[in-house]
């Protein structure tokens, strides 16, 4: 009785089982192997009812079928069996465009349009040994007005904003776009795939863009475009990313990061990778170069912060450049009408273990821009062979990079090279990559606007003699490089500096050039960071700049004054190089002043400000007065505005508002030159010496601050509250200058508090002193200094 109770279980089991399988063949909702029909309908009502019942297995089994847009969704697995073979119908109203979704990309401006298409699913999966093709040949553009990789030629694969994405065992092929393009997802494998994009223009095989918590794997990708792609088109940043065990082949760039970098990459890991020349022999879409671009680059160009990458175990083969590493300031916006992005950063990188042979000419580079230098560049153990062969004196003629274009041949001069760094420009609006430059004045490492950069164990050798010197550092703080090997048959310098700030290098490499009496970098403060520059040794002395300003207006006293001091000039945030201002973040200039300090270990020191620094000068007296050694406030002291205690008021949002579309009434030209005609009125006999400097400087002032509602900035009658109460002793000097169209005040009230405190007027100069009068500025200031 007990056995036949089993039994009758054990067959209910069953019954129930396959009353609700969890596998759905799409021959139960219509499909066919017949070539002549769409099988859109029935692929997609199968995923519906798969959905529907909770989730499983959709298979499409052994066979050819042909398909438009395939929906996939929550807990769905689409399971192609070996021997199945999806390619994508030649007729475009089979795919309808799909509109914009909540996460906006610098690619959405015409819709989306994919061969399987998914946003917002949860625990999606494609399987299995069977094929995707995209049959992308000779497909055109559909979105009017709209070129490049926005045209709405369909992608293989989109997913966006899905999260538990596994994609494992496919082959895919010939997209008419990316091939696969995962956007703002979570917690994504992909693992056993094999990618063949060979057919159309921007045929990149794997996109990864703004994704979080990403496993790429055991991947085979050889694609016309860029192999694997890091992006990041939108806010979301690409974090937390391992791709390891791919053979990667690309007729540009094997393994890149960008060129999109809005959001930014944080902690990638690139591992146990080989960078091999492609197999295709057939027509090529991409023709810049014979063997592929760059086999790893890592670009920030247009804003955002890439910070803490590892490259590790790659063997690269015939690229013509190894390592590209490139921070500049194209600028790009996402979506089109957005604020143009602030430069970004770049830091915290490792490559180690890498050989490269059978290499080009163009020679590995790592370059920021003067403005923003990439910080903690770590090399170690590393070969690059290139071909070399260059002969001697055959020089690029200086217009070779005019109007260069990235993804073309012409006019690339190959046995040609620039016969030095200064005519390397520096191009930070272009397209980022090496094929723009050419070949590099040197054959192994070119290094420019790097801070911090150590160079181990490593061989740059040319396979045929190379007239190129090995490596080239320009503008570079603390180089150090042990255990090189370079070949010297051809040149008598190993490793030329231009402007290098501390370096510690072998004794056995032949060193030429100068180096630096100065550095710059960049510190981090709240939302933001600021961009600096210091000279000099001894006593600090801190200059802070006007308002429209930036750095430059010190460019007379800054080398002067650090013959005797260490001298710090910096951009205030919403100026110059240093990060723009945000309406929603509350911050004031003394404070990131003292967090500028902190960060170069500086306990006190002399504050020099001018007009606005002037005001941030007295916010110190009032906040800050221990970390004082003396001010020197010219031309602005107590700013009497409310400070970061009174918010402002509805009346006062409104009021802004109002003043607001008035100046874009009237235009941010025309207020940059009333502005600069204003200052230039104050001066005196001598103005006219600073008319083209102070003009440059408010003409590439981005004019952030008139055009948005501030925030409380500058401290004001908070700080003079504090001033009045505390009496700081701090010893201050009040400098104005005097001419007929200058204003000022024989007894600043401001000295009334300050009992180590006295006025100096300067004859003959206006608001702008330290520019009209830098002779009578510097005595001034040297004078007070030195009491």
């Amino acid at each position: 009785m007990k056995t036949y109770f089993l039994f009758i279980c054990a067959i209910c089991c069953y019954l129930t089982g396959n009353a609700h399988s969890t596998e759905y063949n799409i021959f139960q909702f219509g499909a066919s192997k017949d070539t002549s029909v769409v099988q859109t309908q029935a692929i997609n009502a199968a995923i519906e009812n798969c959905h529907r019942q909770g989730g499983g297995k959709v298979i499409i089994p052994s066979g050819i079928y042909k398909s438009g847009t395939i929906f996939l969704k929550d807990n769905v697995e689409l399971h192609l069996e070996s021997g199945a073979y999806l390619y994508a119908s030649d007729n475009y109203d089979d795919f309808p465009v799909q509109p914009q979704a909540s996460y906006r990309s610098q690619k959405d401006a015409g819709g989306w349009v994919s061969l399987i298409y998914a946003v917002d699913a949860k625990n999606i999966s494609i399987t299995g040994k069977g094929t995707i093709d995209g049959k992308g040949k000779g497909r055109k553009g559909r979105i009017s007005g709209l070129g490049g990789d926005r045209n709405g030629r369909p992608r293989n694969i989109l997913f966006i904003s899905c999260k538990d994405v596994h994609v494992e065992g496919i082959t895919m092929r010939n997209s008419a776009l990316w091939n696969q393009h995962y956007l703002n997802c979570e917690d994504v494998t992909i693992d056993h795939i094999k990618v063949y994009n060979h057919s159309n223009g921007n045929n990149d095989g794997i996109d990864i863009d703004g994704c979080r918590r990403f496993i790429l794997s055991n991947s085979i990708i050889d694609s016309d475009d860029d192999g694997i792609v890091l992006k990041s088109t939108g806010t979301a940043p690409c974090e937390n990313v391992i791709i390891s065990n791919c053979i990667v082949s690309s007729f540009a760039n094997a393994i890149k990061c960008g060129t999109e970098s809005t959001g930014g990459f944080k902690n990638i890991s690139i591992s146990d990778c080989t960078v091999k020349p492609s197999r295709h022999t057939g027509e090529r879409i991409l023709k810049s170069t014979p063997s592929g671009i760059t086999a790893i680059s890592l670009e920030i160009v247009d804003g955002g912060i890439m910070d803490g990458v590892t490259i590790n175990n790659v063997l690269i083969e015939g690229t013509e450049c190894p390592l590209y590493i490139r921070l500049a300031n194209r600028g790009r916006q996402y979506p089109d009408d957005a604020p143009v992005p602030p430069v970004g950063r770049m830091r915290n990188i490792q490559i180690s273990n890498i050989t490269a042979y059978g290499t080009g000419n163009f020679c590995s580079s790592i370059t920021g821009i003067e403005n923003a230098k990439i910080e903690n560049i770590y090399l170690n153990n590393i070969r690059f062979m290139n071909r070399g062969g260059l002969v001697e004196g055959a020089f690029l003629p200086d217009p070779a990079m005019e109007g260069k274009r990235h993804d073309v041949a012409s006019g690339t001069k190959w046995n040609r090279y620039w016969s030095s760094f200064k005519e390397v420009k520096e191009d930070e609006k272009g397209y980022p990559q090496p094929t723009v430059w050419g070949n590099l004045p040197s054959y192994g490492l070119f290094i420019r606007n790097v801070e911090n950069i150590t160079v181990n164990d490593a061989t740059f050798m040319p396979e045929k003699p190379d007239p190129r010197i090995p490596v080239i550092a320009v503008n570079v703080g603390n180089l150090q490089m042990n255990r090189i090997q370079v070949d010297s048959r051809k040149t008598d310098t190993d490793v030329l500096m231009h402007n290098v700030w501390q370096h510690k290098i072998e004794a056995q490499l032949r060193i030429s050039g100068e180096t630096a009496d100065f550095k710059s970098g960049r510190i981090d403060v709240g939302n933001g960071s600021l961009y600096y520059e210091e000279a000099g040794s001894g006593e600090p002395v801190i200059f802070v700049h006007g308002h429209s300003l930036d750095h430059r207006m010190w460019d007379e006293q800054f080398a002067e004054f650090a013959k005797e001091y260490r001298v710090i000039r910096y951009d205030l945030r919403g100026y110059g190089a240093s990060s723009s201002q945000t309406e929603d973040y509350q911050f004031t200039h003394v404070q990131d002043l003292v967090t500028l300090m902190d960060s170069l270990h500086i306990r006190k020191a002399h504050i020099v400000g001018l007009s606005l620094g002037g005001f941030i000068g007295a916010d110190m007296l009032g906040w800050f007065p221990e970390r004082m050694a003396s001010a020197f406030l010219a031309s602005g002291n107590i700013r009497k505005s409310k400070g970061p205690s009174q918010p402002m008021t509805k009346e006062e949002a409104l009021k802004r508002d109002e003043e607001i579309a008035a100046l874009k009434v009237k235009g941010v030209d025309v207020m940059k030159r009333e502005w600069f005609e204003g200052l230039m009125s104050s001066g005196g006999t001598r103005k006219e010496r600073m008319r083209q400097p102070l003009w440059e400087m408010i003409d590439d002032w981005d004019a952030w601050q008139p055009l948005h509602k501030e925030v409380r900035v500058v401290a004001g009658l908070d700080a003079y509250e504090a001033i009045k109460k505390n009496h700081p002793t701090v010893p201050t000097l009040i400098v104005e200058g005097k001419s007929a169209n200058n204003r000022y005040s024989n007894q600043p009230e401001i000295l009334k508090y300050l009992p180590n405190g006295k006025l100096k007027v300067l004859e003959d100069c206006g608001h702008m002193l330290n520019m009209e009068q830098p002779e009578a500025f510097n005595a001034a200031l040297r004078e007070f200094l030195k009491q």
